[in-house]
């Protein structure tokens, strides 16, 4: 029940796809947006989560620094630019797909081309292409498909030989002896109590799961110790940094450190307590069963844990 409830509270929203117009040329705004929201639907249909309402963001001159600017304000990992060109009657489109997280890093592309009034239907034609990347940047996974199970065929029972005829028999054998009755009155009674009573039990388990939690919490310092080597490679100086990927590293970094000091620090408490509750039940067999509630709480490099007893 502990470790369901820490990976609960790590559990996030879903995370989803921001479709934006980057540049725009020779067409209106209200023809790009419209063109813009029929790629977000064909995406949502996909599979990809794309429900924000689309933006013209041509203002940015496609530039990714602007536009990843106004993805980390909007909170998305991954945004579809769609650049839509016209002239002279014939359309030119290209969607790029990058992820926010890393800087504007390009996952995928796709270019169209078309009749100026049919250039929404090319653009939308290639949004395949940039799904299975973007269900990889945003961690969606297909569900397995259905394996229908073939049952062999059932073979009918084979008929065996028919049973011989009895024979009487002019002198039948007596019946057996009947079994020796048994003398119960002198066994002992089954003893009551024990060693391992329901306490001691709660008080495994509770220890148990306190130690799986603080394993999980050493996963996750080491992760951010690997971090902190890797940031003094790419940045000796770490003041003024301006290496972007060391700028990652050391959010990834930050985050796995808090994780990991919580997650160890409540393992810690569960664990004791789990060991206290042992220690205290001597296994008497009046001994009612013990109240014990506890919980473990991460967050902020902290943990919480409560243990009610008798």
């Amino acid at each position: 029940m502990v470790l369901t409830a820490v990976v609960a509270v790590s559990l996030m929203a879903a995370p989803e796809t921001w479709v934006v117009v980057s540049r725009r040329t020779g067409t209106t705004g209200p023809k790009s947006l419209e063109v813009a929201g029929a790629v977000a639907k064909a995406l949502t249909s996909a599979g990809v989560p794309s429900t924000l309402t689309p933006e013209d963001l041509s203002s940015c001159g496609a530039k990714k620094a602007c536009l990843v600017e106004k993805g980390k304000a909007k909170g998305v990992p991954a945004m579809v630019l769609v650049d839509v060109g016209v002239v002279l009657g014939e359309g030119v489109a290209k969607l790029e797909a990058i992820s926010v997280d890393e800087f504007g890093k390009k996952i995928a592309v796709a270019d169209a081309e078309a009749k100026a009034d049919a250039i929404g239907g090319a653009l939308v034609a290639k949004v395949p292409t940039l799904v299975g990347p973007l269900k990889e940047v945003l961690g969606i996974k297909d569900a397995p498909a259905a394996v229908t199970k073939v049952e062999p065929p059932k073979e009918e029972p084979k008929k065996g030989p028919p049973p011989a005829e009895k024979v009487a028999s002019a002198d039948p054998l007596p019946p057996p002896p009947p079994p020796p009755a048994l003398d119960v009155s002198s066994s002992a009674a089954p003893s009551e109590g024990g060693f391992f009573t329901t306490s001691r039990v709660i008080g495994l388990s509770a220890a148990g799961v306190g130690v799986g939690v603080a394993v999980v919490g050493a996963v996750f310092l080491s992760q951010a110790a690997a971090a902190s080597r890797t940031i003094d490679q790419l940045c000796p100086v770490r003041t003024g940094c301006p290496n972007a990927e060391a700028v990652a590293t050391w959010e990834r970094g930050r985050t796995a450190q808090n994780t990991g000091v919580a997650l160890l620090v409540g393992g810690g408490l569960a664990a004791v307590s789990g060991l206290v509750l042992f220690l205290l039940n001597p296994g008497a067999p009046a001994e009612p069963a013990p109240a014990v509630s506890f919980f473990v709480a991460p967050g902020g490099g902290g943990a919480s844990l409560s243990l009610v007893l008798p």
